[in-house]
């Protein structure tokens, strides 16, 4: 599993992304690596 700062990191990318629209890009991130979990 992730360690909790990663979460952090993670929801900054997010927020980043979304300011410019690329929120499919966070939900592809996380898509992968749940299915191969």
């Amino acid at each position: 599993m992730l360690a909790p700062g990663n979460s952090v990191h993670t929801l900054k990318i997010a927020y980043s992304l979304r300011e410019e629209g690329h929120e499919v890009l966070v939900l592809s991130f996380h898509e992968p690596k749940t299915k191969d979990q």
